[in-house]
């Protein structure tokens, strides 16, 4: 198995082990990647409650960021087919 497959296959037991957690917990708990000295990213499992400001702030803006690109995609790709 590819090193790109058993990272999707972690982040899929990391996500299914949240999921199974008691809703409480599990909207407390999400999967975050962090980027280490040495470049690599690293996944690990947070517990939102407990960020500082600095982390609330970079994941907020991580946040909006990936919902206004999908945004845009789904607009395009809206515009293309009403194009046709």
């Amino acid at each position: 198995m590819s090193q790109s497959g058993q990272q999707d296959d972690d982040e899929e037991l990391r996500q299914a082990a949240i999921d199974r957690l008691p809703t409480y917990d599990s909207l407390r708990k999400g999967i975050l990647n962090r980027v280490l000295d040495d470049g690599k990213i690293m996944q690990g499992e947070v517990d939102v409650t407990k960020l500082g400001n600095q982390e609330k702030k970079l994941l907020m803006d991580s946040v909006l960021k990936t919902a206004e690109e999908d945004n845009e995609r789904f607009l395009e790709r809206l515009r293309e087919r009403t194009d046709r």
